[in-house]
Order: C-alpha cells, then structure tokens, then sequence
C-alpha cells in the first residue's frame, strides 16, 4: 500500500508472533508427537524411528516460523527473488549436510532418522538467519525505517496482525496436518507403506 513507514514496525510484531509459534511449535512436534504415535500403535522400530526424528527436527519449528516472518515482509514489499534464492541454498545444503548426519563421514557416525531431522533443523536456522540478516542489511529494500521506535510494541498492530494471520495460520495447519496424519496412520501398515505414501506425496 505504499506505506512503508509502518513495514519495519509490522514486521517487529510479526516476528514476535513468529517466535512464539515456533516455541508452540517446538513443543507440539517434540512433546506431543511421541504421544501421538504412541497412539496410533505404530510398529515398535518404526515407532522409535519417528521419535528421534520428530525430536531432532522439532528444534528447527522456531527456525521456519521466524523464516516465514522474512519471507512475508520481502514479499509484501514486492522483492520475491530471495524466497527461491534462499529456499534453493537451503535445498543445496540439506543434500549434503543430511547424507553426512544419517549416513556418517568424515568421522562422524550416521544418526538414521535422528540425522535426518537434525539436518533439517540445522538447514532451517541457517537460512531463516540469512534471510532475517539479507532482510535488514540488503538494500533492495528503499523506505524500511529500522530506527528504534519502530519496535515499540503497540497492540492495534498485533490485533491487526492475528485477524489476518490466524485463519491463515489454522488453513495451512489443516493441509499439512492432513498429509502427516495420513502417513502416521498408514504408519501401522509397516516401513514400506509409509516410505511408499512419502515418495507418492513428494
């Protein structure tokens, strides 16, 4: 809307809320998956693989909210070239970074699903801290005002904020939760089934 005066001050706000969904995050995926798959009775093996992976990778959720934050603000302000330059070097770095820490090298044990996860984690905080840095220093981004009153919390903003960004949130919880629990329940069919439903969805 041309307004970008009030762009810095929304995007503090934002990134308040982003932190707090990622912590909401954290401990919904980390202490409440587990007891999810608990309950759907999934193979012991199996069961135990999804645990450590849902634990390494729940380390990451703050990660993607605060990337969702950045993403939203150079977006809305018409740059959208960094979302694929940043999503394609995270791609680049997860291949190599998750080979090593399922698999082992270099003298590093291979971790399994536990690896995998923590490869994505350490893959989301990378990039979200680029983009939050590429964001604030960049200047493809003329008019942003990052002086400190800017971070003045107002709660007109944040109500603002919530309206808009909370039936957004619950659609986007819906789709991905209905794919996940699709596979967690296919879970009980055994190790093939599911590895067949990821490769069928991706």
């Amino acid at each position: 809307a041309g307004r970008r005066d009030d762009s810095a001050q929304v995007f503090w706000h934002a990134l308040v809320l982003a932190v707090a969904a990622g912590l909401l995050g954290f401990a919904f995926v980390g202490w409440g998956g587990p007891r999810l798959i608990a309950a759907l009775g999934l193979a012991p093996d199996l069961a135990r693989k999804a645990d450590a992976f849902l634990w390494a990778i729940s380390y990451g959720a703050p990660a993607l909210s605060v990337y969702a934050a950045a993403r939203g603000l150079s977006e809305g302000l018409g740059v959208t070239w960094p979302t694929m330059a940043f999503g394609a070097a995270g791609l680049i770095l997860l291949v190599p970074l998750g080979y090593v820490l399922m698999y082992g090298a270099f003298g590093l044990p291979g971790e399994g699903a536990r690896g995998s996860g923590l490869a994505n984690a350490i893959v989301w905080w990378v990039v979200a801290l680029s983009y939050l840095a590429f964001v604030r220093f960049a200047p493809c981004y003329p008019g942003l005002s990052w002086r400190r009153g800017a971070r003045r919390f107002k709660l007109e903003v944040m109500a603002s904020l919530l309206r808009l960004g909370l039936p957004m949130a619950g659609s986007v919880v819906m789709e991905v939760s209905m794919f996940s629990i699709a596979g967690l329940m296919i879970g009980g069919l055994g190790e093939n089934a599911v590895a067949s439903h990821q490769v069928a969805l991706n």
